[in-house]
């Protein structure tokens, strides 16, 4: 069963534990400019990431990098992501993620994004 989605913690998935995993500490990244910067670093983007939303968007629906079968997002304190940021700039990252969780859904590869408050 593909577990891509969005989730507001990690109780109840089944985490495998040969995954791609990693933590954003989001108070720490109040501009889009810098978390284009983590992002990219993170999940080993292409030279060619264009640091905007449609090349995000871009990125998170090609993954084919990424040889583990998944790959965890984990955002901590995610209400504190791009505080700098425009309540738009915002909705349209997080429809970004929701939408690639989505594109994932019946693939191989599960997308595992998850939006911890604390």
């Amino acid at each position: 069963m593909n577990q891509s989605g969005i989730y507001s913690s990690l109780d109840g998935l089944k985490l495998d534990p040969d995954r791609f995993h990693t933590t954003i500490h989001s108070k720490k990244y109040t501009d889009l400019d810098n978390f284009y910067s983590l992002i990219a670093r993170r999940l080993h983007f292409p030279s060619y990431f264009g640091k905007n939303l449609d090349a995000l968007e871009e990125c998170l629906m090609d993954l084919d990098w990424i040889k583990e079968k998944q790959l965890v997002i984990e955002f901590r304190e995610a209400n504190k992501l791009l505080l700098e940021e425009s309540d738009e700039k915002k909705d349209a990252l997080w429809d970004i993620f929701i939408k690639a969780a989505g594109f994932w859904y019946d693939k191989e590869l599960e997308l595992i994004v998850v939006k911890m408050i604390h």
